[in-house]
C-alpha cells in the first residue's frame, strides 16, 4: 500500500493513498477538521455536558496519523481533564511517514514532538502515561477483532469513507460501537451520508442516551464534513410513522420543502 505525505489547506499534513483515492484527513485542513469533529464536537462537548466527569474514556477507531490523539492530549491538559485514550490501528504508519508529520509545528507546540513520536513508537497493548492528564494505549488489530475492557464515554469514529471501506459503516459495526459505550456516551464522526445515518438508527445509535446532536451542518465550510451527528429526523423514526400517514400531511411537507 503506497502512502504519500501531502499538505492540506490549513498547512497541516495528511496522508494520501493514491491507489484507493483516499486521504487520512480532509484536504481542506487536517487540523481544522479534527478540531471541529473530534475536539469541539466530541471532547469539549462531553466536558461541557458533564462538569465534573472524572476520568473520560475515549476510544478511537483508526489511530492513523495520531492527530486526533495529539489534539485530545492538548485539550486534556488545557481543561485539566483526566483522559484514558484507547485506539486501534490495523496498518500503522512507517517511520519515514509519521516522523514527517508537521502537527506539533503547525500547532506551535514543538515541545510535544517527543510525546507525539512516542504515540507512534510505544509498545502495543500497553497503557502508558504520556502526561499527568493523558494516558494512552493502542492496539494493532482491526475493529472487528477488538473487545474493549471498559466502555468508553466518547468514541471517535475515523474510518476511511464508506466509498473506500463500506464494511466499516454497516449496522453491525454500529451495533458493536453502541455496545462499547457507556450510557449517555457520544459518538463523533465526519460522515453523515443517508445510508450511514440509517445504519446508525438501526443500531440504536440515534437514541438520545447514546448520541447527542452536537453540531449544525458544516459542509458549506468544508465539503468533507457534514453534521457530526445527524440531527433527529422524526420522519425516519418508526414510532412516529402513523403521524406522517395522516391525511394531507404529505402535501404540506412537500409544499414546505420538508420531505426527507
Amino acid at each position: 500500500m503506497k502512502r504519500e505525505l501531502i499538505q492540506t489547506a490549513d498547512g497541516s499534513s495528511t496522508i494520501s493513498i493514491p491507489d484507493a483515492g483516499v486521504t487520512y484527513h480532509s484536504i481542506h485542513g487536517a487540523i481544522r477538521e479534527s478540531m471541529h469533529v473530534f475536539i469541539e464536537a466530541g471532547l469539549r462537548h462531553f466536558i461541557r455536558l458533564h462538569h465534573t466527569p472524572g476520568t473520560v474514556r475515549i476510544f478511537e477507531m483508526g489511530f492513523g496519523t495520531g492527530l486526533n490523539a495529539l489534539l485530545s492530549l492538548i485539550e486534556a491538559g488545557v481543561a485539566r481533564q483526566a483522559v484514558i485514550y484507547e485506539t486501534v490501528e490495523a496498518y500503522p504508519l512507517e517511520e519515514k511517514i509519521y516522523s514527517s508529520l508537521n502537527y506539533c509545528e503547525q500547532l506551535q507546540r514543538p515541545e510535544l514532538l517527543p510525546v507525539f513520536q512516542q504515540m507512534h513508537t510505544c509498545t502495543w497493548n500497553q497503557l502508558i502515561e504520556l502526561t499527568p492528564w493523558f494516558s494512552f494505549r493502542k492496539w494493532n488489530t482491526p475493529l472487528a477483532h477488538f473487545s474493549i475492557a471498559q466502555p468508553a464515554h466518547l468514541i471517535y469514529y475515523d474510518a476511511f469513507a464508506p466509498g473506500a471501506q463500506p464494511e466499516l459503516w454497516t449496522e453491525a459495526v454500529f451495533q458493536q460501537l453502541n455496545g462499547m459505550m457507556k450510557p449517555g456516551g457520544i459518538l463523533t464522526t465526519y460522515c453523515s451520508k443517508g445510508d450511514v445515518r440509517r445504519a446508525m438508527m438501526a443500531a440504536g445509535l440515534l437514541d438520545c442516551k447514546a448520541v447527542s446532536n452536537i453540531s449544525a451542518d458544516y459542509s458549506t465550510a468544508n465539503p468533507k464534513l457534514g453534521s457530526v451527528i445527524p440531527p433527529y429526523n422524526s420522519q425516519l423514526d418508526p414510532y412516529s410513522q402513523s403521524y406522517f400517514q395522516f391525511f394531507g400531511l404529505s402535501k404540506t411537507l412537500e409544499r414546505t420543502g420538508q420531505v426527507n
